[in-house]
C-alpha cells in the first residue's frame, strides 16, 4: 500500500489480495478505481462525470498474475485474454499464433479466422508511442 494523504494506491500480487482489498472498502463511501496501466484517465474526459472520475482508492492489478495470461491451447477455436494483458503483448501473442491458424484452416481444421483482423484493429487503436517519447533498452 502507498498513501500520500490524499489518495492510497495497492498494489495486490495475486487475485485474493485483490479481492481482499476491495472487500475491505466495500462499504467505504470513498470511489475506488481498479488499474492496470490507469490510461483511462486520458479518456474520462468524453464522458459525463460521476464520482469515480475522482477516485482516491487505487487497486493496480497490472502484476496479478491470474488477470496476465492468455490461453490458445484450451479450445482450438478461441483465446482467453486476462484482463491485465497489455495491448503490446496481445498483439505479440495473436500474430504469433496466425501462422498456425491459417495452416489449420487450409486442411480443413479448426482455425481462428478472426486473428488477423483483431491485430490489425488492435494495432489501429492501440496506443503507439509518440516521436516525443525516448525508449532505452
Amino acid at each position: 500500500m502507498i498513501a500520500d494523504g490524499e489518495t492510497v494506491w495497492f498494489n495486490p500480487s495475486s487475485l485474493a489480495d485483490a479481492f481482499a482489498v476491495l472487500k475491505s472498502y466495500a462499504t467505504s463511501p470513498l470511489p475506488i478505481r481498479m488499474t492496470v496501466g490507469n490510461t483511462s484517465i486520458g479518456v474520462v474526459k468524453y464522458y459525463p462525470t460521476v464520482p469515480e472520475d475522482d477516485p482516491m482508492i487505487f487497486v493496480n492489478l497490472a502484476e496479478v498474475p491470474e488477470l496476465l495470461t492468455v490461453d490458445s491451447a484450451s479450445d482450438p477455436e478461441a483465446v482467453t485474454v486476462g484482463a491485465a494483458v497489455t495491448l503490446t503483448n496481445l498483439i505479440e501473442l495473436l500474430s504469433a499464433l496466425i501462422p498456425a491458424a491459417a495452416a489449420a484452416a487450409a486442411v480443413g481444421a479448426a482455425s481462428r479466422p478472426h486473428l488477423l483482423a483483431l491485430v490489425r484493429h488492435l494495432q489501429l487503436v492501440g496506443s503507439q508511442p509518440g516521436p516525443d517519447l525516448v525508449y532505452s533498452q
